[in-house]
């Protein structure tokens, strides 16, 4: 009597099949859970960017520094004003209130004095200031964006 060779999966392959199965798809999951939970996050990015630099344009066309002529009836009316200033919900510089859809971001802006340039072409920490502004969302992204403003003439205010 031959005995015959069955042609199949035993029940331990079987299990061992759906175990590395079961794991591959694992991490199948979890790639595409690293990616869907990073979606939203270009549109996220960039709000910040719009933020930093629509910022970062209104304060670099104030005056240098306030003169004279500063009537002082603005409370940022010129470069160095802006120094310390806090978002929290990005807001209009003429209205408190914070601009609907931008409650979950916050900004908050530094100016210090910087030298520029090395030798002769070197311009003092007196006529050169460095504008740092970070942006924040509640998601925990974080963006910086710097630029220069120097003093140069005539120095007039556009508003």
């Amino acid at each position: 009597m031959s005995i015959k060779r069955s042609l199949g999966v035993t029940l331990v392959e079987l299990i061992v099949f759906m175990v590395l199965v079961g794991v591959a798809m694992a991490g199948v999951f979890a790639a595409f859970n690293t990616m869907t939970a990073g979606s939203a996050d270009p549109e996220v990015r960039k709000q910040m960017v719009a933020i930093a630099e629509s910022l970062m344009e209104e304060i670099q066309l104030r005056p240098f520094a306030c003169s004279a002529g500063c009537s002082g009836s603005r409370p940022y009316d010129s470069v160095s004003a802006y120094n310390g200033l806090t978002m929290t919900g990005i807001t209009d510089m003429t209205d408190p209130t914070p601009i609907p859809g931008l409650t979950t971001y916050s900004a908050f802006i530094t100016v210090t004095p910087a030298v520029l340039g090395s030798g002769a072409n070197t311009i003092p920490s007196t006529a050169s200031l460095l504008i740092s502004i970070r942006v924040t969302h509640v998601s925990g992204s974080e963006l910086i964006l710097e630029g220069y403003r120097t003093h140069y003439a005539p120095e007039t205010d556009p508003q």
